[in-house]
């Protein structure tokens, strides 16, 4: 296992501990779509790991990891269409990351996950999402102005860290993720 695949689960059980009574850890290849049905689901991981499971959700990304970094699906004015890494051969570097929170295969779960092409952007990530202070910070990035925080987003978090540790996160942008299954059944 990773290195950064231990600390980010570290991290999140340590959080979810004290809140849930009842979870389990399991290699993203024994989720089941059963499971995305019935719980509340975390991935962590690499793109090539997470991709497929994302996409069959019932509501599409508007942003991905690709290859080079985050891609953005459909830029709006004044946004880039990359996000790219920057990977230098060392351990030191700026890398992004991707937290997307989408809705389960049937609408009543969630899953959230945490992914980026190098595992130091995944633990800069889950660290950030489990500090009360960057992710209160976090928390009014999505604020909507009536308030309200959106259920279905992604956001994209800048990385840096040396000598594999990440050393700063950083917010970038927020996308929410709006549902097109009212309007659909309104059409028919």
């Amino acid at each position: 296992v990773a290195r950064g695949d231990v600390v980010s689960t570290f991290l999140l059980g340590k959080l979810l501990g004290s809140r849930q009574l009842s979870f389990s850890v399991a290699r993203i290849s024994q989720v089941s779509w059963q499971d995305f049905s019935n719980h509340n689901v975390l991935l962590v991981g690499p793109p090539r790991a997470l991709t497929e499971k994302l996409l069959g959700l019932p509501l599409k990304p508007e942003l991905m990891v690709g290859p080079t970094g985050i891609r953005n699906l459909h830029p709006r004015q004044g946004e880039p269409e990359t996000f790219k890494d920057d990977l230098p051969p060392t351990t030191n570097g700026e890398i992004f990351a991707l937290v997307s929170n989408l809705p389960g295969p049937v609408s009543s779960t969630t899953v959230r996950s945490f992914s980026s092409n190098k595992f130091w952007g995944i633990t800069g990530a889950v660290e950030s999402f489990t500090d009360p202070a960057f992710a209160r910070t976090l928390v009014e990035k999505l604020r909507k102005p009536s308030g309200e925080i959106p259920r279905y987003y992604q956001i994209v978090l800048k990385v840096k860290y040396r000598d594999g540790v990440t050393t700063d996160v950083s917010h970038v942008m927020n996308r929410e993720l709006h549902s097109s299954e009212p309007a659909r059944a309104a059409n028919q």
